[in-house]
């Protein structure tokens, strides 16, 4: 009981925060005085606040914003971030074709790894078995092809994790 009141209150708390910065935001404070670049930054920062209360879908905006941010000035590393973040949301709140579409948007072996090896656990979590092999077989499929060994790691530890649990 004092775990979920805490909870409620560091939710409480962060809420109020997310509101005065976006209340900042559309007021154009933050821009007056930030660069475009610093702007995408704290959509980032927002996104993963959300992410770690574990309100995933209210970050989605957030990171559409900061992932055109980022084309629009060639910023690589917005770019990674929001597509890495897009991903893991979309995985998190159980849109796993959207997150896979990130994914393989963005065009990063890394990210689209990661994607699939994020889904796969979360479905072996859910008991659907199928979808985990799929993916792990997905992951390991482009591991080989890229030569990722971190890639062909986890593939192999998921494959062997689902065949020594079913």
């Amino acid at each position: 009981m004092l775990y979920q009141l805490q909870h409620q209150e560091a939710k409480d708390s962060i809420e109020k925060t997310f509101t005065l910065i976006q209340e900042a935001l559309n007021r154009n404070f933050i821009s007056k005085h930030d660069s475009e670049l610093q702007r995408a930054e704290t959509y980032i920062n927002l996104a993963n606040a959300y992410k770690l209360i574990r309100e995933d879908q209210k970050a989605v905006p957030y990171l559409d914003t900061a992932i055109a941010i980022g084309l629009a000035k060639n910023e690589l590393d917005i770019l990674i971030k929001g597509h890495r973040l897009m991903a893991t949301a979309y995985t998190n709140i159980h849109n796993y074709k959207q997150a896979e579409e990130v994914a393989l948007e963005a065009g990063k072996t890394e990210l689209i790894l990661d994607v699939f090896t994020d889904i796969a656990i979360v479905n072996r979590k859910k008991g659907a078995f199928e979808i985990t092999r799929t993916y792990h077989t997905k992951a390991l499929e482009l591991a080989r092809k890229a030569e990722n060994l971190r890639g062909l790691e986890n593939s192999f530890h998921g494959l062997g994790y689902l065949y020594e649990t079913t």
